[in-house]
């Protein structure tokens, strides 16, 4: 007597595995996540859902692949962020956390004025209205003709190797970790 047998094959799937490698770039209102992407576990990865957290309020954006750009941030602020992918059978478990403070260039200095001296100047001026989110590091005055360059932290700023007896138009920016400001 013959004993029939049935055998049938199942592939075993479940939800994605966490995304690694999570690192960020702030940007101007925006965050720039890059990631490894996640293993899917047996089912295509379709979506990354991130968590921002601000203080006690998280809230989620999706995106297809990294990288990821995390839009309606503020300047200045800290943000925590974690990520996760998900699959046709759920959300896998987020990836460690990033801290980011999204910032722009500063504004520009305003006021600017200059008193010669013997092959110099002295460039006073007012720092900007905004800083653009991060603090300001330091300025650089530059001459027009000549383009020479003096950086300071603050005003006055003292700019040497000018010619004596030559007009000068003096230009003042303000750099932050977003780098210069307009003119």
């Amino acid at each position: 007597e013959g004993v029939a047998t049935d055998t049938s094959s199942v592939s075993i799937e479940g939800p994605p595995l966490a995304p690694t490698n999570l690192e960020t770039q702030r940007g101007d209102g925006h965050a720039t996540l890059t990631f490894d992407e996640a293993d899917g576990n047996g089912s295509p990865v379709t979506d990354y859902e991130t968590s921002v957290t601000l203080g006690d309020e998280p809230w989620t954006t999706t995106c297809s692949t990294s990288p990821c750009t995390v839009p309606d941030l503020v300047n200045g602020q800290t943000y925590e962020i974690r990520i996760r992918a998900i699959n046709a059978n759920g959300p896998g478990p987020y990836s460690g956390s990033v801290q980011v403070t999204p910032s722009a260039t500063a504004g520009a200095p305003t006021g600017a004025s200059a008193e010669r001296g013997d092959h110099s100047a002295s460039v006073t001026f007012d720092a900007p209205e905004s800083d653009g989110g991060a603090e300001i590091s330091g300025y650089t005055v530059t001459s027009q003709p000549g383009a020479v360059t003096a950086p300071c932290l603050g005003s006055p700023c003292l700019i040497d190797g000018l010619d004596n007896g030559t007009a000068y138009t003096f230009t003042v920016l303000a750099t932050n970790v977003a780098g210069d400001s307009d003119e």
